[in-house]
C-alpha cells in the first residue's frame, strides 16, 4: 500500500509540467519548445522519483 499512489503522483508530475510547457508557448509564441522542455523535465523528474524509491526499499536490505 505504500506505493499505491505512485502511478497518479508519476503522471502528475509530467502532466504539469507538459501544461505549463504548453501555457509557456501559448504566453510566448515559442510552440512546442517549452512543452516539449516540460515534457523532458517530467520525465526527467520521474526517473528521479522512481529512482529515490527503488534505492531507499533497497537500501533497508543491506
Amino acid at each position: 500500500m505504500k506505493h499505491a499512489t505512485l502511478g497518479v503522483e508519476l503522471a502528475g508530475i509530467l502532466i504539469v509540467l507538459m501544461a505549463l510547457g504548453w501555457w509557456g508557448d501559448q504566453k510566448f509564441q515559442t510552440s512546442p519548445w517549452l512543452m516539449l522542455f516540460g515534457a523532458l523535465f517530467g520525465v526527467v523528474g520521474c526517473g528521479c522519483k522512481l529512482w529515490l524509491i527503488w534505492r531507499n526499499q533497497y537500501a533497508d536490505r543491506d
